[in-house]
């Protein structure tokens, strides 16, 4: 499921001006104006989530919002996603004090795993049953063969594929001996109802996306297929028609990392 261009992505996401959006200038913008803008970049903080920038913007156009009156429990609960996004758990948890009153998405103690070494790449956090834990640690990506698969939690296509390959007796076992899947998205719950759902603990959230360099956050799913921690192969989306044959596409990341 691909959900963006990324080049218009850019494009798009290059048209916010901080001058545009400053305090005295938004006073001056309609309500509409400002309820479009806010929804606007917050399509933005949601695909380019570690860019500061957006997630200052769309914070200076909710509390506009809140000086007019005008935000609704939605915005709110937005600014709270956005944060967590850009894994600013603080400021998520402040807002999250000045609406008392707001159900806002669950989210887990954050924890940092003891045994994690000084890891600049592969940092991810794994999440316990339930999801009310998520640890930061760091994954072996860096040595041997590994099967990736980058996905959104909720994605079906993403639920399809896992579901196709480990039915498959070609390919499971090499699968859980070597794969597992990371997602941008921080939705703890989501992540431990798919290691319930499959039976399948290595499911994690990356820190960040820039952790995982080489591959791509922005569609659902990814099969990435690394050696010592380089891509060698890669394959996006799942299909078992006669023009996309995903079961040839496992054979060739497999035979790449000669498994």
């Amino acid at each position: 499921m691909i959900i963006r261009d990324p080049d218009k992505l850019d494009a798009v996401a290059a048209l916010f001006g901080e001058e545009d959006l400053s305090e005295a200038n938004l006073r001056r913008y309609s309500d509409k104006t400002i309820a479009l803008l806010y929804r606007s970049l917050r399509r933005t903080t949601f695909y380019l989530p570690e860019q500061e920038r957006y997630i200052v913007l769309l914070r200076r156009l909710l509390a506009e919002h809140l000086r007019r009156g005008t935000q609704t429990d939605d915005d709110v609960k937005n600014m709270y996603k956005a944060y967590l996004g850009a894994r600013m758990f603080e400021s998520a948890g402040d807002l999250r004090k000045q609406f008392p009153g707001l159900a806002f998405p669950a989210t887990p103690e954050i924890v940092a795993s003891s045994a994690m070494p000084e890891a600049t790449r592969w940092r991810a956090y794994e999440i316990s049953e339930g999801g009310g834990k998520a640890e930061l640690t760091a994954l072996p990506l860096g040595q041997g063969a590994k099967i990736v698969v980058v996905m959104f939690p909720g994605c079906s296509v993403a639920e399809r594929a896992l579901t196709e390959v480990l039915g498959d007796a070609e390919f499971a076992d090499r699968f859980k001996a070597n794969g597992l899947l990371v997602t941008e998205r921080f939705d703890s719950v989501g992540v431990a109802k798919w290691k319930s759902h499959f039976n399948f603990d290595a499911v994690y959230i990356t820190s960040k996306a820039s952790d995982f360099p080489g591959l791509d956050f922005r569609s659902s799913p990814q099969f990435y297929f690394l050696e010592d921690g380089k891509v060698v192969y890669h394959f996006e989306g799942w299909d078992t028609g006669k023009e996309f044959d995903t079961a040839a596409l496992l054979r060739k990341g497999l035979k790449a990392l000669r498994l």
